[in-house]
């Protein structure tokens, strides 16, 4: 699985401890802005946008599973069933396929389900 960036915010790129703490607003420009201008005497206040934190991990997973809905047609959950009936109707064809084997040893088909059985048995492991 692909490396998630936890905790920061994907609207404005900015971690997740800068946002306001009771509404989890998106500080403006994605940074921290309270700070005293020595020169101007003048003290800066936190601006807000409307926007509220969304963890960019968690956003790349609802992008990743929208794509994969929209190129299959499924929903993630149906993949997860579908791939699930076909692991365990590949861990049957490896049975099959070993006394298959075992019986075939010298015929023309022998090294491609010989093949064929070590893909099943590295897809099923």
């Amino acid at each position: 699985m692909k490396d998630l960036k936890n905790g920061i915010c994907s609207i404005c790129g900015g971690d997740e401890g800068i946002h306001q703490y009771e509404t989890m607003f998106c500080p403006v420009g994605g940074v921290e802005e309270n700070r005293y201008d020595k020169l101007n005497e003048k003290y800066y206040h936190q601006q807000w946008q409307n926007t509220t934190f969304v963890d960019s991990g968690e956003e790349s997973l609802r992008i990743d599973a929208f794509r994969t809905a929209q190129k299959c047609g499924l929903l993630p959950s149906e993949l997860l069933e579908q791939r699930d009936e076909m692991l365990a109707l590949l861990k049957k064809m490896n049975i099959h396929f070993h006394s298959w084997i075992r019986q075939n040893k010298n015929t023309l088909g022998y090294e491609h389900a010989k093949q064929a059985r070590e893909l099943i048995k590295k897809a099923t492991s």
